[in-house]
């Protein structure tokens, strides 16, 4: 019998311990063994190493939009009814079943009382639904939730219209106290 790299032509390592690849291998397992199973185990723990790292992707690219970025001005004019209209042609969000995007039309429109959105931050605020996952009528429900709570309205109508998904159109509109005379 000859001995190469630990093994004897039978294929039978010549001791128990670690061989070449740097695995512990029992008695009865040969170098052609090894190669195939450390291929299999590769690709194994290259499949899990994937799913953590979607894992924590999802985690956190898909994470709950904050109204914390929301910001502020005075209403110059706290004594009128005035309506505003805000217009975010470029809504962008995700589908949570298929993972891919959901494009539509935001129109907000609102009459201030205390105090007004300011766009740049409208803006940031809107950016951070792209990598959300929520289904229509939930993500439009969430931007008038955060919108009502940190501009405290008269009256505040959200529209979202949704492009055409498997040739059917979406279109949420949500409100928020009664529109001023």
């Amino acid at each position: 019998m000859r001995c190469v790299a630990g093994v004897y032509d039978g294929g039978r390592p010549a001791v128990r311990g670690w061989n070449s690849f740097g695995v512990i291998s029992p008695p009865w397992v040969s170098p052609s063994v090894l190669l195939r199973w450390g291929a299999e185990v590769s690709v194994w723990v290259l499949g899990v190493l994937i799913q953590v790292l979607v894992t924590i992707f999802q985690a956190v690219l898909m994470a709950d939009p904050t109204r914390d970025i929301l910001e502020t001005f005075d209403n110059p004019f706290p004594h009128r009814n005035f309506v505003v209209e805000t217009i975010a042609p470029e809504f962008t969000s995700m589908c949570p079943k298929t993972g891919q995007p959901d494009f539509g039309t935001l129109t907000i429109t609102y009459v201030a009382d205390k105090v007004c959105y300011e766009l740049k931050s409208l803006k940031m605020y809107l950016q951070q639904y792209r990598n959300h996952g929520a289904y229509y009528e939930r993500v439009t429900n969430m931007i008038l939730d955060d919108l009502v709570a940190v501009t405290q309205p008269r009256w505040m109508k959200i529209e979202a219209a949704f492009t055409p998904r498997g040739g059917i159109r979406t279109n949420v509109i949500v409100e928020h106290g009664r529109r001023p005379e």
